[in-house]
């Protein structure tokens, strides 16, 4: 009997932290796998980066301290990077569990391990958090073009077609489609939180001509919380962007009929803290300006499903997937 209560309350206990001990590994990986190189290069040792990432996600999630790379199969605590290939990690954690039955002959503690993997996969066939500023492919960067990424960038949504505001709720995978419906609030809600959803790559997307008609989206910086493109360039938060481009069959886009966009993958752009929302996102579509100037950054996206990795559409947004 004194065996079966030791299975039973100590078999619990073990098994429960060894599903804790695998939420940590999980989320941890998540979590550095922003810290691996977009161009498929590897992470050179030790990846400071990767190293301040695992230490504060595990213990973020009262896991234990991970603030190494793994030495050999036996090591524990750590990350091994690459992994399966240059952009994967794996995360190995361990714990010592207090025993509660077992004690009383001597086993006053147990361990449990477990281990996640992640690899950077491709460009996203559908986002999450989308804002509804659009670029054309010509005018965004590359994965790999280091010189494009570290540039500074306006774009210049008063002189279409190279840059639109683009209607996200109307959407169609199969013929150009009328836009021009979403209100200023709409404009200004998917600033601050992203479209609420899953917005696929190709296919058309409404569009907003009027920018002058978008004031709103600037937001405010006072009171706080920081609202609208001011708030972004405020924060630093990276903006997830579609990007237009060539449809298929010979059509062109932005349509001739309906004025939409053909959306062919997405981007992420930073604004530059110092941008001037008030100097330069104001007036109306024929004398105003609408430009915003800032960065495009590599992004790990959330949220989103995966399509091939790299390819012309590859505008540095990936994907991650659990591999283990």
């Amino acid at each position: 009997m004194f065996a079966i209560f030791a299975l039973v309350a100590d078999g619990t206990n073990l098994f429960a932290n060894k599903r804790s001990v695998q939420n940590v590994a999980d989320a941890t990986a998540l979590a550095v796998a922003r810290d691996l190189p977009a161009n498929g290069t590897a992470c050179v040792s030790p990846c400071p980066a990767m190293k301040s990432d695992a230490i504060e996600y595990s213990n973020r999630n009262d896991g234990p301290t991970v603030d190494h790379p793994c030495v050999d199969s036996a090591d524990m605590n750590c990350y091994l990077t690459p992994y399966k290939g240059n952009s994967s990690v794996q995360i190995r954690v361990k714990k010592s569990v207090s025993t509660y039955i077992a004690g009383f002959i001597g086993l006053s503690s147990a361990s449990v391990s477990a281990s996640a993997a992640v690899g950077l996969g491709g460009v996203p066939s559908a986002a999450g958090n989308v804002t509804p500023i659009g670029v054309d492919k010509a005018n965004v960067c590359l994965a790999g073009d280091t010189a494009c990424f570290s540039a500074s960038h306006t774009l210049d949504f008063q002189s279409p077609p190279g840059y639109s505001l683009l209607d996200l709720d109307q959407v169609s995978k199969s013929a150009p489609i009328t836009g021009n419906t979403a209100s200023t609030q709409q404009m200004l809600d998917w600033v601050d939180s992203g479209y609420p959803g899953l917005l696929p790559s190709n296919a058309w997307y409404g569009a907003e001509a009027n920018a002058g008609g978008h004031n709103g989206m600037r937001g405010s910086v006072t009171p706080p919380p920081p609202t609208g493109l001011l708030g972004a360039a405020a924060t630093g938060r990276p903006l997830l962007i579609p990007v237009f481009g060539q449809p298929p069959g010979g059509a062109t886009s932005p349509d001739p009929a309906t004025g939409s966009y053909w959306v062919i993958g997405f981007a992420a752009f930073v604004i530059d803290p110092s941008w001037n929302g008030v100097q330069n996102w104001k007036g109306n579509s024929t004398t105003g300006t609408h430009t915003l100037t800032g960065k495009f950054v590599d992004f790990i996206a959330s949220g989103v499903s995966g399509g091939p990795p790299g390819g012309p559409n590859d505008f540095g947004v990936h994907v991650v997937t659990l591999d283990e």
